[in-house]
């Protein structure tokens, strides 16, 4: 973490935990008060690659595959349904036997057919 970015380390320790002068104390406790760190750290953060915490990438996925999905029942997308952004995100994968449809139609097609 020092390594990462050393500057985001120290206001993290200093915010958390009141600390001003890591170096003053045991590495091995730096170490287990760094880890210690909330996800939406400065630090923790950085490690993820992220700028914005874990719960609002999630609340942001969340609302741009609803706004999608109103958008895909509304016929915005004639051609092909968009990926879901949660899904790209978090690298969720569908269970055994999942199907998505690109249309109304394939759908309904498909519903008859099982309903048959």
């Amino acid at each position: 973490m020092i390594c990462l970015d050393e500057n985001a380390l120290i206001c993290d320790l200093a915010e958390t935990y009141g600390i001003y002068d890591y170096g003053s104390l045991p590495i091995d406790t730096v170490a287990t008060l760094a880890v210690g760190l909330r996800d939406d750290s400065r630090i923790m953060m950085k490690m993820r690659g992220s700028k914005i915490p874990a719960d609002a990438s999630f609340l942001l996925a969340t609302i741009v595959d609803r706004i999608t999905s109103a958008l895909e029942w509304l016929g915005a997308y004639k051609d092909k349904t968009p990926e879901s952004a949660l899904e790209l995100i978090y690298g969720i994968e569908h269970e055994e036997g999942y199907k998505r449809f690109d249309s109304a139609e394939k759908f309904e097609e498909e519903r008859n057919k099982f309903l048959r």
